[in-house]
């Protein structure tokens, strides 16, 4: 699978989680928030270590040589990872895909 092909299924599964993990928040403010989330690159120690993706309810850091997305409110505190399956497994609920802001921080 290529890289851009997983970065869908990421953004999706991301999507999924919000939809079950942010109670508080409806389903059309979550797809509102998802389609508000913007995207950049970070390095961990001198490497390309992954993809952030940021909006104003969460700060998701997706590490690709793990396949982890470790997932934090904007504070700063730890709310849930998703793994390897658990990416492809919250992707195939999406039924459909949101436009998503790219922009590098």
């Amino acid at each position: 699978m290529s890289t851009q092909s997983r970065l869908d299924l990421v953004r999706d599964a991301i999507h999924q989680w919000m939809l079950a993990n942010l109670p508080s928040r409806t389903p059309e403010r979550i797809d509102e928030l998802h389609r508000h989330t913007y995207e950049s690159f970070f390095i961990v120690d001198d490497y390309f270590g992954g993809r952030r993706f940021r909006n104003e309810a969460i700060m998701a850091d997706w590490f690709i040589d793990a396949d982890t997305v470790k997932i934090h409110e904007t504070g700063g505190l730890l709310l849930g990872t998703i793994q390897g399956d658990q990416i492809d497994q919250l992707a195939a609920n999406a039924d459909y895909h949101p436009q998503v802001t790219r922009r590098a921080a």
